[in-house]
């Protein structure tokens, strides 16, 4: 009998050891189809800046704090690796980060006792709080991987800490999380928000040692990011242009607001008008035609901390403004609808129930695929565009150059009556936002096409005037002014 029940606990073991391997396959192979357009090298406004530059822009990302990044960019330059085989790399360890992010989150919730509607809930919830709508944009970067790979630090860390009741190892692990990328902290809080939430055996005194830890470690990670980035800027003598000053004719409050409101309703054109607010009330709904109150309660709360943890940092930083890969824990909030909906009614053991929220977990997770799907499309559409239209530019350089015999080594920048961000019939987003539109990456994307150096000088107030009468929806010879080694160009 003993030796019997042994091969059946072995048994047991191999048969979860394989559905767990064959759920982790599952999560990646989804994955992989769900953002296929981004595993190709693609360029948004900011490649250009590392293309452009002789050390792959290494030190804007180090006087940034983001020392990892920059050493990436700064060793894939010594061995001459291409930019483009360095970020295809990046969006596949991306790829691999989320699913494991995915699979690990999905692994802390679930029961062996769960049935097979539950786990899958379980399985969806947890993929839609990872591969989230606002966590599309990580995907726009060449260091994605990266900033990826702070956010399953974040959610190991997370684990650590509320599960395993570590302290050490997730106070070390969200440092270096923080230095991936400081905008990614606020999941390490709403994750581990989601499993004290969820864990039931804790009392009032452990809540509030582990709330008090949370704290701690996020206090003294932003002292050191903080430090971390004063500190190379004083040894570099640049600028600090991350961390704001403390002023009083700023009402914080206000921005707060104001910035909690954006959080909430914008959606930078990458994923569905309205669709976070709709999934909030319709949660609420569902909490309140099962009878969950209590659950209200702890869904409200978490939603809370996922909008906060993200705009309270904005208030600290110098430029003020809100973007979708800084506020991933908001997007976070639909994956923790389902996830609370289902656990709510784990003890119900009611398939009609599990079927509605399954039908709710459907929808959405739906719409979110084809946000990723759609934003990916466009995004090699876009580039196939901009490809054209910076080599078109870049030929009539190279032909005057030729005919004149003179190098073009100034330019500047015009727009004309009705420029868009973006291209024509294109959502105007950080995957289609055309370079030549952007102050930052205008000068670099022209240098990278023509092959040469150029400086940018401003705008003369008479080509200010002749461009700005007319109207272009496409590129034309007509944009293009040359005066000696100078170069008019107009962006339509």
């Amino acid at each position: 009998m003993k030796k019997f029940s042994h091969n059946m606990k072995e048994l047991k073991c191999k048969f979860k050891e394989k559905e767990n391997l064959l759920i982790f396959l599952l999560i990646l192979v989804v994955s992989i189809i769900l953002c296929l357009d981004f595993l190709k090298f693609h360029t948004v406004p900011d490649t250009y800046t590392i293309l452009a530059d002789d050390n792959y822009n290494s030190k804007a990302f180090l006087k940034d704090g983001r020392i990892i990044t920059s050493a990436y960019l700064y060793v894939g330059k010594a061995l001459n690796i291409p930019v483009q085989v360095l970020a295809v790399f990046m969006e596949m360890v991306s790829i691999v980060c989320l699913s494991i992010s995915v699979y690990i989150i999905y692994t802390s919730i679930i029961n062996k006792n769960n049935n097979y509607i539950i786990k899958l809930l379980i399985l969806m919830g947890s993929y839609l709080y990872v591969f989230n709508p606002l966590a599309i944009e990580h995907f726009a970067y060449v260091e994605s991987g990266i900033i990826i790979l702070g956010k399953l630090l974040c959610i190991v860390s997370a684990k650590k800490l509320v599960i395993q009741n570590k302290k050490i190892i997730p106070f070390i692990l969200v440092i270096i999380a923080g230095i991936c990328y400081q905008g990614i902290l606020n999941i390490f809080i709403t994750t581990s928000i989601l499993f004290m939430i969820l864990q039931k055996d804790k009392n009032k005194k452990d809540i509030i040692k582990q709330l008090i830890w949370i704290s701690i470690i996020c206090l003294i990670t932003l002292l050191i990011i903080v430090g971390l980035i004063k500190g190379i800027n004083g040894i570099l003598k640049t600028p600090d242009e991350r961390i704001g000053k403390i002023s009083k004719d700023r009402d914080y409050v206000e921005s707060l607001i104001t910035y909690t409101n954006e959080a909430m309703t914008r959606t930078w054109n990458l994923f569905s008008r309205f669709l976070i607010p709709n999934v909030i009330m319709f949660t609420i709904i569902l909490f309140i035609g099962l009878q969950k109150y209590k659950y209200i309660l702890k869904y409200c709360i978490i939603s809370l901390i996922a909008i906060f943890s993200c705009t309270v940092p904005i208030l600290l930083q110098t430029n003020l403004s809100i973007e979708a890969r800084k506020i991933t824990s908001v997007g976070a909030i639909i994956g923790i609808s389902i996830i609370l909906l289902t656990c709510s009614i784990i003890k119900d053991k009611n398939r009609i129930r599990e079927l509605l929220i399954l039908f709710f977990a459907i929808i959405i997770f739906s719409i979110n695929s084809c946000n990723y799907i759609n934003d990916g499309i466009m995004l090699s559409k876009s580039n196939i565009q901009e490809k054209e239209y910076l080599q078109n530019i870049a030929s009539e350089i190279k032909k005057y150059e030729e005919k004149e015999n003179k190098k073009i080594n100034v330019i500047s920048f015009y727009y004309d009556r009705y420029s868009k961000r973006a291209f024509f019939n294109f959502p105007d987003n950080s995957f289609n936002i055309k370079s030549l539109y952007t102050d930052y990456a205008r000068k670099e994307s022209i240098e990278y096409f023509v092959g040469h150096k150029v400086k940018e000088i401003e705008p003369e107030e008479k080509y200010q005037m002749y461009f700005i009468n007319k109207d272009w929806n496409e590129f034309s010879k007509e944009q293009l002014i040359f005066e000696d080694d100078k170069l008019y160009l107009c962006v339509f």
